[in-house]
């Protein structure tokens, strides 16, 4: 029964991320990208393939860096 919840849960999460309308970043404790939507793919230009493995604080602003580090570590 506890398998047939978490492969549930599992669908429900991946229908919410891929049918979403707007970009959805998941990152780990370190900041580094472990998954992405299409619109995340269409925001950055690039295919999730190429997105996952990087880094969340590379795609924003010098200015907007320091805030994002302060954010994950609260």
């Amino acid at each position: 029964i506890i398998l047939n919840k978490m492969k549930f849960s599992e669908m429900r999460y991946r229908k919410l991320l891929e049918s979403a309308s707007c970009s959805i970043f998941v990152a780990d404790l370190q900041g580094v990208i472990i998954e992405t939507n299409k619109q995340g793919e269409k925001l950055l230009g690039c295919s999730k393939a190429e997105i996952i493995g990087t880094r969340l604080k590379d795609y924003f602003a010098p200015e907007f860096k320091a805030k994002l580090v302060e954010w994950t570590k609260s």
